[in-house]
């Protein structure tokens, strides 16, 4: 078992010590730039590591069994004021470690808290020891823009596919979208789920398992639609997806898709969640009490649109979508 100590000298007075323990769930590029936003965001607060701060960085690999061993070594061995988890994996083990005992708990990159168990809803706080962000845009939002774009190619009637992992948030996310589809008329999704693998030792394991699913749903659906989790949010997936099927990619997660080829992008910005997980952090250390902290969304989000994808499909972005995308315009 390894777990990585950062900066843990002493200098601080015990009162002003904190000791934060971070569980990261996978080494993809939304974790770790909301990762470094948290602790930059706590070090423009006057909490430095090495000074008045201790960080314990735990990376689980998309481990389960390891992540709940080396946080469970780290609670039972020094004392820890506050756990951060980075995407749902993480922030399931450390929900579950954490019950019983005085410390809470900020999540981000989790986008579906309560399907994942953290809570019982995100209309309210939770009223226990756990606040964070969520990893998510609107849905509603999301599938209606895409919709209207499509609808310039004169359909009545779009079929959007999947394929994702067994991963709790791209089974939740899934789930939501069915949901919010349901309530659009003439929009369905198509999903087909392969077991997940931790990530990134079975993520090879995990794209030759797509390959079948792939080719089974390209007969059925107008285009692709990526949910969060660890396929949708990794680049090799989309180019081995690519490869297999013709049909283009609609809604992709990261802007690493749309510079690839994908229409368009509505993402969270993986900077300000972890800002904004931070100040949640900020006011634990105040006194604050998690259970009464609101769980919203990151008020900031990018979107990324490619023009050649757009061109190939007969579509002309409006230019309200240009100047939302700034400067995430690709060709």
């Amino acid at each position: 078992m390894i777990v990585i100590f950062l900066n843990i000298t002493h200098i601080a007075t015990a009162a002003s010590q904190k000791h934060i323990v971070i569980i990261e769930t996978m080494p993809i590029k939304a974790i770790e730039i909301a990762t470094d936003s948290f602790i930059k965001t706590l070090q423009e607060n006057d909490y430095i590591e090495g000074k008045n701060l201790k960080v314990s960085l735990i990376k689980a690999n998309g481990n389960r069994e390891y992540a709940t061993k080396a946080l469970k070594a780290v609670l039972d061995k020094t004392q820890v004021d506050l756990v951060v988890s980075a995407a749902t994996l993480a922030s399931q083990v450390a929900y579950q470690l954490l019950q019983g005992r005085s410390i809470p708990q900020v999540f981000y990159t989790v986008a579906d808290p309560v399907g994942a168990g953290l809570m019982a809803s995100t209309d309210k706080p939770s009223g226990t020891f756990i606040t964070g962000r969520l990893h998510t845009v609107d849905r509603h939002l999301k599938i209606t823009s895409i919709v209207q774009l499509l609808q310039q190619q004169q359909k009545k009637a779009i079929t959007f596919g999947i394929v994702h992992s067994s991963y709790p948030s791209s089974v939740g996310d899934v789930r939501l979208l069915n949901e919010v589809a349901e309530k659009i008329e003439g929009v369905s999704f198509v999903s087909r789920q392969i077991n997940y693998r931790p990530v990134p030792k079975g993520l090879n394991a995990m794209l030759q398992a797509s390959k079948t699913p792939i080719k089974d749903l390209e007969p059925e659906i107008d285009c692709w639609w990526e949910v969060t989790g660890p396929l949708g949010e990794n680049s090799e997936f989309f180019q081995y997806r690519n490869k297999v099927s013709s049909k283009p990619s609609c809604f992709a997660i990261t802007m690493d898709a749309v510079k690839a080829g994908a229409l368009i992008t509505l993402e969270p910005d993986s900077a300000a969640e972890g800002s904004e997980s931070a100040q949640l952090a900020l006011a634990i250390f105040n006194g604050a009490d998690a259970g009464k902290l609101t769980v919203k969304p990151p008020e900031q989000f990018k979107m990324g649109v490619n023009i050649s994808t757009a061109l190939s499909m007969g579509i002309t972005f409006p230019s309200m979508l240009i100047k939302l995308s700034g400067q995430h315009i690709y060709h």
